[in-house]
């Protein structure tokens, strides 16, 4: 990986990491996951398509962090990546 795209997975994984800390805080719903925890794998493992965190406005191929089990919220082993497109 080149220091750019580096970057942009980083990037990508505190956006996803930011929203879900505050999402959490407005529903209620348990947050101890770390950043760390957060893993935008190459390729949507829904849909088998690649996942492409560089664009900022949302598309298809988007990072979506989900809950597996909702009803637990954010814990480590919970949590999935996967691309906008699986998540619809």
């Amino acid at each position: 990986m080149t220091i750019n795209s580096d970057w942009t997975i980083r990037s990508a994984r505190d956006g996803l990491y930011a929203d879900a800390f505050d999402l959490a805080r407005s529903t209620g719903v348990p947050f101890t996951i770390k950043r760390r925890d957060v893993e935008i794998p190459p390729k949507c493992p829904v849909l088998g398509v690649p996942i492409d965190p560089a664009r900022e406005t949302p598309h298809p191929n988007s990072p979506r962090l989900i809950l597996i089990e909702p009803a637990l919220g954010y814990v480590p082993g919970n949590i999935r990546v996967v691309c906008v497109a699986a998540d619809a």
